[in-house]
């Protein structure tokens, strides 16, 4: 029997350290292994915004912005970006006038 465990935030972090630049899975034991589909901050996320659906009233507006940067920060993780990485700012500053 094989034991699928799901997002264990502790073994997320742990995992994070590797050398791979993205771990989907990892061996807990010969017969328990975890799966990552989401980051913890992914899931803190989501639920922060649950949280906020549900304690706001009709009227009140969503606050997109941090839903956005998140899923930035997911979308510039999935192609490999570095985004401290001096190639990539522009090599020449236009200015029009």
């Amino acid at each position: 029997m094989l034991t699928a465990l799901q997002n264990v935030d502790a073994l997320y972090w742990r995992a994070a350290g590797e050398q791979s630049d993205h771990v989907q899975a990892v061996r807990v034991a010969d017969d328990i292994v975890c799966v990552f589909n989401a980051t913890p901050l992914e899931k803190y996320e989501n639920y922060r915004l649950y949280l906020n659906r549900w304690g706001r009233d009709e009227t009140g507006a969503l606050d997109l912005g941090p839903t956005v940067y998140n899923l930035i920060d997911g979308l510039v993780r999935f192609l490999g970006i570095n985004l401290y990485s001096p190639h990539n700012t522009p090599s020449r500053v236009y200015w029009w006038t």
